[in-house]
């Protein structure tokens, strides 16, 4: 299939969306010390990012572990992080928060982890391709439709089994919070995610959690 054959038709403004109105608890996201917590970004380097960089887009997870999927064991498998073993450093550069809604508040997201892809005439491709190009046209085409979602709700690429959740800055009219978790390091939910995934850690790591 030619990647013009995967990009949103031309009458996509008609489309009907698959839309998740929830209000989605556990929303955590994994930043480095220089970056905020409300980080919505437009370098145009991430998944959905808009290739005009007209928006910014925030990325979190479903959950710690898949916040640690999506950051650490995306690291891994990109050959930036060594696969034998966490260092102390690994983790202490980094931050934990989590979002949250005033009460009442919901989110609209265009939901991509089921029949919603085929519906849009998509397929898993944009979760899970290294190529960013054709998920960041999808991702301007969602932001642009009149139905104006405040994001996107897709499978983590290395645990399809976890969700993940871009945001456009819109969502920001909902009144979102960040509250800052503090080190990774020692966040509860750490070791159980490294488990998981089978990511040790250096004996000088292992002890200063």
């Amino acid at each position: 299939m030619d990647e013009k054959d995967r990009l949103p038709p031309q009458n996509f403004a008609q489309a009907r969306l698959p839309l998740f109105r929830r209000r989605p608890a556990n929303i955590l996201r994994i930043h480095a010390l220089d970056v905020e917590a409300c980080h919505f970004g437009r370098s145009g380097k991430a998944r959905f990012d808009d290739p005009e960089r007209e928006f910014g887009v925030f990325y979190g997870g479903i959950g710690l572990a898949c916040c640690v999927a999506e950051t650490i064991l995306g690291e891994i498998c990109a050959g930036r992080l060594a696969p034998a073993g966490l260092g102390a450093q690994d983790l202490a550069d980094r931050l934990a928060c989590h979002l949250e809604l005033p009460p009442g508040a919901t989110l609209t997201l265009v939901d991509l982890t089921g029949a919603g892809l085929l519906r849009l005439g998509a397929d898993a491709r944009l979760e899970a391709e290294a190529d960013y190009r054709v998920s960041q046209i999808w991702s301007r085409a969602l932001w642009a439709h009149p139905d104006q979602p405040d994001g996107i709700l897709y499978r983590s690429r290395y645990d399809t089994s976890r969700r993940c959740i871009a945001l456009f800055d819109r969502a920001q009219r909902h009144g979102l919070t960040f509250r800052a978790e503090g080190a990774l390091r020692d966040h509860p939910d750490l070791i159980a995610a490294l488990r998981r995934y089978e990511m040790g850690l250096h004996a000088a790591a292992a002890h200063s959690i």
